[in-house]
Formats: C-alpha cells, sequence, structure tokens
C-alpha cells in the first residue's frame, strides 16, 4: 500500500513526498526480512527515481548516447521483475531504447502491446504512459493525425484518473505534435 501510495504522489506530482513514502516501504519491508516485499519496495524506488528525474539508469543512458548500456540495463530490469506493473515499466524503457535506435516499428508494438497489458490488468497510469509514448512514435514517423489522437487519448485517461504529472506530459507531447504538423493553433490551445 505504501508503494502505491508513493506512486501516487509522483503522479501528483510530488516528488519528495513520493521519495518518503518509498523510504518507509523500504524500511518497513526491510524490518519484516520479507525477500519479496523488500525486491518490489527497492523496484518502486528506482521507479520513483526515473519518474521524478533523478534516474541514473535508461534515460540517463540514452540521454547521454548510450543506447547499447541501455538496452542492457532495461532487459535486466524486465528479467528481475516481479509484478505487472515493474514489468511494463521495463518495456516502456525498451521501447524508448528502440526509438533511440530508430527502430520505430519494434517500438510501436512495444507500446500498443504494453498500453492492452494495462488496460487489461487495469493499471491506468501504465497503459497513459504507453499511449503518451506510442503517440510520441507515431508523430515522430509523419503520422501525425493518429499520433494526437493517441495523445488525446492519454490526456483524457491520465485527467480521468487524477494522474496530473502523466496528463501535462501527453499535452506537451500533443502540442510538438501539433506544431510539427504546423497547426499552431491547436499547439497554443494544448
Amino acid at each position: 500500500a505504501i508503494i502505491n501510495l508513493a506512486l501516487a504522489r509522483v503522479d501528483q506530482g510530488d516528488a519528495a513526498k513520493a521519495a518518503v513514502e518509498a523510504e518507509a516501504a523500504l524500511a518497513l519491508a526491510t524490518e519484516v526480512g520479507d525477500a519479496e516485499l523488500i525486491r518490489a519496495a527497492t523496484g518502486a524506488k528506482t521507479a520513483l527515481a526515473g519518474l521524478s528525474g533523478g534516474d541514473r539508469g535508461v534515460g540517463l543512458l540514452l540521454g547521454t548516447g548510450q543506447t547499447g548500456t541501455a538496452r542492457k540495463s532495461a532487459e535486466a530490469t524486465l528479467a528481475a521483475a516481479i509484478t505487472k506493473r515493474q514489468k511494463l515499466g521495463a518495456t516502456l524503457d525498451l521501447a524508448a531504447v528502440d526509438r533511440a535506435e530508430g527502430r520505430m516499428d519494434e517500438a510501436s508494438k512495444k507500446l500498443t502491446d504494453a498500453a492492452s497489458q494495462a488496460r487489461e490488468a487495469g493499471l491506468v497510469r501504465e497503459q497513459a504512459l504507453a499511449l503518451v509514448d506510442l503517440g510520441l512514435v507515431q508523430g515522430l514517423v509523419g503520422r501525425s493525425g493518429p499520433a494526437a489522437d493517441t495523445l488525446r487519448s492519454a490526456a483524457k485517461l491520465a485527467k480521468g484518473a487524477g494522474y496530473r504529472v502523466v496528463e501535462v506530459d501527453a499535452r506537451c507531447e500533443l502540442g510538438f505534435n501539433l506544431v510539427r504538423g504546423s497547426d499552431l493553433a491547436g499547439a497554443e490551445a494544448e
């Protein structure tokens, strides 16, 4: 429960409270000595660091052009994932690596599958994140109409569930997509 609260805090834009919650979850798991809970809390702490800009993993590696190392890191995270949420997070990372390597078809397939799996599992935040990334990929390959539709769906889904950070991300990507398509009025509205 504390781990989920930490994730909710990040989505509400409060990374500091999220970090406190994640630390509390890890402390509690360590105190009771439950190895599975310790792994889950550690995974959540790592995920929260990535979501709040403190990630030293895939995002940073991609930002410095280390795509091979980023892929290995994402694959290792996927192999160690226990929960559906962790598996989806690692899949999104792998799709980001595919995108960085110019493998848009592979990224699109991973993201479409991730959005579907998240929907089936009731993981609204992960579904919205997958849709944001899918919209980005669609826009990058010149499919600005479908990209705009996907990004609007992501924003609506995130807003409806109260995931403000994800909603803002979707709207920003939608704005960029509209600018690329020369729809400056639409971009300004976003």
